[in-house]
């Protein structure tokens, strides 16, 4: 079992050895050195490790640590390369993700927002990278989330990433939920992250495709199967164009009835697609789809659906931003039938 304390400290030298006592500045360690906050950051881990094998009930000498301790070398591409892909290694081998913080409180939304939040960390795009093919890979590998309400989860359900909170405590980040269309100030993908090197957006942006790439046929054939016959849900799971020949493929298979595709990267040719899927569907009924950047000829493909399909009762759609097209698609989902709800959402229901 493996359990990391998730660190990006970026003055450590490297073959620094790990010890169970707090490792002097002169060995190369980004703590504080003096003052009431003297080995602060050592003190958060100890505790949020002692705590997370008391809450899950581990033994504490079956406990393996990773402790992201040292720098990714930058001076050399391969060197560079060889620390990159062991973080990947890492993060998918673990159970378990702490992010040690200075905080007493954390995400004031609830869990809603994710590590994204999390101050002086989860801006950091090389931050966002580890923690996001940790809770991707968690999530492909079935650690759902059973929520209890909009934001939090059933305790013990979901991914197993941490923040700790300076007493100790652990705040829990137990679903996958990226919004990187129209997010909460900025968007919460790695891409969108600060980097201190900008010549590390390409890299940054090639692991975060290939990861998204694993993770969302998974997600989609899995939210399907789940929801045979009834609701699937895959709101805000990264869902672009490219991925919507899988999604309409598992909604007829396993007979859909309520799709919620919200929150994702659909454009015009997904919305095409989609449209097309539903000239012959008839096990939908109801499709949710706002928050996506569809827009007019998208948004016309799916007007056009309405017209022959009699079996979807609910659409839910935006039309803010079609531009100079908005006045004769909104004429269009009138004539079909459709109302904008005081969100200024359209939505559809045919009786």
């Amino acid at each position: 079992m493996f359990l990391p304390p998730s660190l990006r400290l970026t003055h450590a030298r490297p073959n620094v050895p790990l010890t169970r006592v707090p490792i002097p500045a002169s060995a190369g360690c980004p703590d504080w050195q003096s003052g009431e906050k003297k080995d602060l950051k050592w003190r958060v881990i100890c505790a949020g490790v002692e705590k997370l094998i008391e809450e899950q009930g581990l033994k504490a000498e079956d406990v393996m640590l990773w402790v992201d301790w040292q720098s990714i070398y930058q001076d050399d591409k391969e060197e560079k390369m060889k620390g990159v892909r062991s973080l990947i290694k890492y993060a998918t081998l673990s159970d378990y993700m702490l992010v040690p913080t200075e905080e007493e409180g954390l995400d004031p939304h609830g869990q809603g927002w994710g590590p994204s939040l999390i101050p002086g960390y989860g801006t950091r795009g090389w931050c966002r990278v580890e923690y996001f093919i940790f809770s991707l890979a968690a999530e492909m590998r079935g650690r759902k989330a059973q929520l209890n309400g909009r934001y939090s989860a059933v305790p013990g359900t979901g991914v197993e990433l941490y923040g700790i909170k300076r007493d100790g405590s652990l705040h829990p980040y137990p679903k996958v939920a990226v919004h990187g269309v129209r997010a909460h100030a900025v968007g919460q993908l790695p891409s969108q992250g600060a980097l201190s090197n900008p010549n590390d957006k390409a890299l940054v942006q090639a692991l975060e495709d290939t990861m998204i790439d694993a993770y969302v046929p998974v997600i989609v054939e899995r939210e399907c199967k789940a929801g045979a016959g009834g609701r699937a849900d895959l709101t805000a799971k990264m869902i672009c164009d490219s991925h919507v020949g899988a999604l309409c493929e598992a909604v007829n298979k396993y007979e859909v009835k309520e799709l919620y595709i919200g929150s994702n990267q659909l454009g015009d040719a997904g919305a095409e697609a989609i449209a097309a899927m539903l000239r012959t569907n008839r096990s939908l009924t109801s499709l949710i789809m706002q928050n996506n950047p569809i827009r007019a000829a998208g948004a016309e493909a799916i007007v056009a659906m309405l017209r022959t399909n009699r079996s979807l009762t609910e659409l839910r759609m935006d039309t803010y931003e079609l531009g100079a097209a908005r006045n004769t698609v909104e004429k269009a989902l009138g004539e079909a039938g459709m109302v904008r709800d005081d969100r200024g959402t359209w939505i559809q229901s045919v009786s």
